[in-house]
């Protein structure tokens, strides 16, 4: 099971890579030199693409794994049993570990479909 970015942490992102994109070009454009506002809208536009495409973390069946956005696995949280799996309030916590997430980006439905998973 994948759960990924909201959109609605994912869409600012890319609007404000956009639009620095667009500014950025049309400055350039108009003064006849490249500037940093178009490194910086391509860069939070790559970001904000790769944030659609990798999840945050996967469950697995016997572990949990973090992943970078760029696709890479950051850091797997091991488990015997999916008992060992708990959410205290916006923590969740493999065993005595604690998974770093942020619970507010996350896509609610896919949470929910999360919590209910390791419910069971």
């Amino acid at each position: 099971m994948k759960v990924h970015y909201s959109k609605w942490f994912i869409i600012p992102l890319q609007v404000m890579g956009f639009l620095s994109l667009v500014l950025g070009i049309w400055l350039a454009l108009l003064e006849g030199a490249v500037n940093m506002q178009i490194v910086f809208g391509a860069v939070l536009s790559l970001v904000g693409i790769l944030h659609w495409k990798t999840p945050v973390f996967t469950l697995e069946s016997d572990s949990i794994a973090l992943y970078r956005p760029i696709g890479l696995v950051r850091k797997r949280f091991p488990f015997q049993s999916r008992s060992e799996i708990r959410i205290d309030g916006n923590k969740l916590f493999v065993g005595k570990a604690r998974v770093r997430i942020s619970k507010w980006a996350l896509n609610r439905s896919q949470w929910r479909a999360f919590e209910e998973s390791i419910a069971r």
